[in-house]
């Protein structure tokens, strides 16, 4: 998913081709275009331009679950009409949900989104400006703070499932905390401006070069690439 600003156009777009928006205070619609199901192979894709993102794994959800919240001057409140997209698409390696943020007005106001998914198979997030956090995720994950403002934020992923990657994690401030199942496994480097943390038993080949740290965990060979431009990496692995 490119970085790249939301014009009102695209928004408006999406609107009409199947996406649905909401204010807070319910649930954003999320209309299947399609054959689209949320099944065990889903994959999620979110974009905000401007904001924070929290993505829940809960298998009890029923469906995707998006909510949405503006942070303007008279604090957290209802996101407006036409901040917000998302849309569940039929694709040939399973269903796509995609989440869509921002504010059209071209003012930078943030958009917090929170979003439910009874699994995710896969996750791909570019946001700015503020937290990102992923909880319970599964498959491949590519996501980055900030690389298109230079204003990040703090990334967190926690989950149970042992990965296998591949991973990438870039965020150009705050930290990057990454926790998975005992059965991870991959070629991990990690770039810490502030330095990179392993609490792994299993670790082996640690080489560190510059602020680069580098380290080999299980049989896997595809890469976990975490970088903080300034802020530390930690890396948990096991229970």
């Amino acid at each position: 998913m490119p970085h790249r600003r939301l014009p009102a156009a695209l928004l408006v777009c999406l609107a009409a081709c199947g996406c649905s928006t909401h204010p807070i205070g319910r649930s954003v619609p999320v209309q299947a275009r399609g054959d689209a199901a949320p099944g065990g192979s889903l994959r999620v894709e979110i974009e905000n331009t401007m904001g924070s993102i929290q993505l829940d794994v809960d298998a009890r959800a029923d469906g995707p679950v998006v909510q949405a919240s503006s942070l303007g001057s008279g604090g957290d409140g209802p996101a407006p009409e036409g901040w917000v997209a998302a849309q569940l698409d039929a694709a040939a390696s399973g269903p796509v949900l995609r989440v869509l943020a921002g504010d059209p007005t071209g003012s930078g106001t943030p958009v917090n989104l929170r979003i439910t998914v009874p699994t995710a198979l896969g996750v791909s997030v570019r946001n700015n400006g503020g937290a990102v956090t992923l909880i319970g995720v599964n498959g491949p994950l590519d996501i980055s703070n900030g690389l298109a403002t230079g204003r990040g934020g703090k990334v967190t992923v926690t989950t149970s499932r042992d990965l296998s990657g591949p991973v990438t994690i870039k965020t150009r401030t705050g930290d990057i905390i990454f926790a998975a199942g005992p059965g991870t496994s991959g070629r991990f480097e990690l770039r810490g401006a502030r330095g990179s943390t392993v609490l792994a038993p299993a670790a082996r080949n640690s080489e560190s070069a510059g602020a680069i740290l580098r380290i080999t965990l299980g049989n896997a060979d595809k890469p976990f690439i975490l970088r903080a431009d300034d802020g530390a990496v930690t890396v948990r692995v096991g229970k």
